[in-house]
């Protein structure tokens, strides 16, 4: 064991116990652990997890970014979380020991915890704070992993969902205005997302996202993000040269048949009839 000096707790040897959670996908499992990265300075980098995580520093300093935002400094005592499809990177000091405990599950658990609204923390990384309690935790959910018998693993997802759902509790609560704010940009980016992916990237349940995005713009996010991409066909048609097929392909369309089917039903017009017109219809 070793001891982080600052804040006198002591830390669990290294070490990761993954349990299968049925007998389907091997990312169906439950695993908790504690990891020494030390001396690593690319820890994780446009990672795009299958499994979600809650991971816990115990001692070092380091960063967490979701492009194209700023990175948000790490230091122990911080609480990130690694969701299914949430591309993120993770950047350490190699010189500051970086020690850390995680809590891992399959997405399947993770899809049925979201839509409970257990696992809709606001943002993706926050300040818990490094107690020798939940440190102590983490070492006996781990012993509690390994020695449990398949037929006991309820039991003992449900310490673990107790301890995750209490890290995520202490995370501040972003106001529902910026997360559909955050959720507009990314169905109206460069690379439109499906309404499923922004709802993980701005870390609420697909079923409530929907609920509140209509709630705010009176219509669902598919719909709104459909009527954007017209709004920027429009805009590039009239104010481009770009070819046809090339707008097609940046506004996200599989082929360009499939963008001047959708352009025509929405503005009763093609695109190079709109275009020759100058935006007329």
């Amino acid at each position: 064991m070793c001891t982080n000096l600052r804040n006198m707790v002591r830390l669990p040897a290294p070490g990761v116990v993954i349990r299968q959670a049925g007998s389907g996908s091997p990312w169906e499992r439950l695993a908790c652990g504690i990891l020494d990265k030390s001396g690593i300075r690319l820890d994780r980098f446009d990672y795009r997890p299958d499994t979600w995580s809650l991971v816990y520093v115990l001692r070092g300093r380091g960063s967490f970014c979701i492009p194209p935002g700023q990175p948000r400094p790490l230091a122990a005592g911080d609480c990130f979380v690694r969701r299914p499809g949430m591309v993120h990177s993770t950047v350490l000091d190699p010189g500051s020991g970086w020690c850390e405990a995680f809590i891992g599950i399959g997405p399947h658990l993770s899809t049925a915890l979201h839509a409970a609204g257990w696992l809709c923390a606001g943002p993706p990384a926050w300040t818990w704070g490094l107690q020798a309690d939940r440190v102590r935790r983490f070492t006996q959910l781990r012993s509690a992993l390994r020695m449990v018998a398949d037929n006991g693993l309820p039991a003992v997802a449900a310490i673990a969902f107790s301890l995750m759902i209490e890290a995520l509790a202490s995370a501040p609560a972003e106001p529902s205005v910026d997360i559909l704010d955050r959720a507009s940009v990314l169905l109206d980016g460069d690379v439109p997302l499906a309404p499923a992916q922004v709802a993980t990237r701005v870390g609420i349940g697909y079923e409530s996202f929907r609920r509140r995005f209509r709630e705010r713009f009176g219509q669902s996010p598919a719909a709104w993000g459909r009527e954007r991409r017209i709004d920027r066909a429009c805009s590039l048609l009239t104010g481009t040269a770009l070819s046809i097929a090339t707008i097609a392909l940046r506004l996200g369309y599989a082929n360009p048949n499939a963008f001047t089917n959708r352009f025509t039903a929405v503005l009763g017009t093609n695109p190079s009839r709109y275009r020759q017109q100058g935006g007329g219809r």
